[in-house]
């Protein structure tokens, strides 16, 4: 009598040749094999000014269902807006793919281009100064057309900063912005300058703008400007953002105060949590991939704000932050 061969199972066999006889219906078959993939296009003028802000809309998305490389695709188009025809290119490439929804990645500049190039396909926009002052949406509550997204006033936010300024450095006279001149180009400059200068004028101080085309004419500048200017203000000139600690560290030993990004060196910064922007932007993306007229979601409102403060950069200068503004900071980096 032979012995029996290992691994055989007459049971497990026998199962297998019954189930190979059954009728699979084609439905289960489609359902496992059909998932639909949405596309987004992403009309991003600066990503490396929104990095972060990108990785949290993507995380957002996920956690609502939509996962990239599974039932969602990117379509990514990157300019800069010291170059808006590009970007304006961008949208119209985008909306010729006829992308399920295009995401406006920055703000005011890629959004309007966006409403230019289509006006069936939804736009969500990351944010915008004055959404209806531009000509973006109808109303706050009631947008119409095919744009939504969260309305962030720098117009009001940042003259809010310029009265931390004072608070900081007390006797404050002069304040120099050094960013590109195409920056006066865009469209939200005009009302966000005449915000500006009010505030300015209320706290008796001048606010001034400095020219430069590249980081290598930002230290120059300021040796021009040293002594004779209070506080410097960074702009978000695309040739600068990636040099900001080593503008920081220009500002930190000629003593000056600054306003921006406290994570690169510089003294504090006053705005909106990004992260929490980009998860309205994600749920507004979701919502639009899962049928919902950007006419029927309300414009976000953005009404919480961070004080972040640097107590290294302050130390460094040789600055006391006042105990009271340390105390209403969200976030102090010691």
């Amino acid at each position: 009598m032979s012995a029996p061969r290992q691994g055989f199972d007459r049971r497990a066999c026998i199962a297998a040749a019954i189930a190979g006889m059954l009728p699979v219906s084609p439905g289960v078959v489609r359902a496992a094999s059909q998932v639909k993939v949405h596309r987004v296009g992403v009309l991003d003028p600066d990503p490396d000014l929104n990095a972060t802000s990108w990785r949290e809309f993507v995380a957002e998305l996920a956690r609502l269902g939509y996962d990239e490389g599974r039932n969602l695709v990117f379509e990514r188009r990157f300019g800069t807006e010291d170059r808006p025809e590009e970007v304006r290119r961008f949208a119209t490439e985008l909306a010729a793919l006829k992308v399920d929804v295009i995401y406006a990645a920055h703000g005011t500049l890629s959004a309007l281009a966006a409403k230019k190039a289509t006006t069936t396909i939804p736009i969500v926009f990351f944010s915008s100064g004055d959404p209806v002052g531009q000509g973006l949406v109808a109303s706050l509550s009631r947008p119409g057309g095919n744009v939504t997204g969260s309305s962030i006033s720098s117009f009001e936010t940042f003259p809010k900063s310029l009265q931390f300024l004072k608070e900081v450095v007390g006797t404050l006279a002069r304040v120099v912005e050094i960013d590109s001149a195409s920056t006066r180009s865009r469209p939200w400059f005009a009302q966000w300058n005449a915000a500006t200068q009010k505030a300015a004028g209320h706290l008796g101080l001048k606010y001034e703008y400095v020219d430069v085309t590249s980081f290598g004419e930002v230290e120059p500048a300021l040796d021009r400007l040293v002594p004779g200017v209070d506080a410097v203000v960074i702009g978000n000139a695309s040739f600068l953002r990636p040099r900001l600690q080593e503008i920081a560290d220009l500002l930190i030993r000629r003593r000056l105060p600054s306003i921006g990004e406290p994570e690169a060196g510089f003294l504090f910064n006053y705005s909106p949590d990004p992260l929490a922007v980009a998860r309205k932007s994600a749920d507004y993306v979701a919502r639009a991939l899962g049928g919902i007229r950007p006419a029927e979601l309300p414009i976000d409102q953005v009404t919480a704000f961070d004080l972040v403060v640097n107590q290294r950069t302050a130390r460094a200068i040789q600055l006391k932050i006042p105990e009271g503004l340390l105390l209403r900071a969200s976030k102090v980096l010691n």
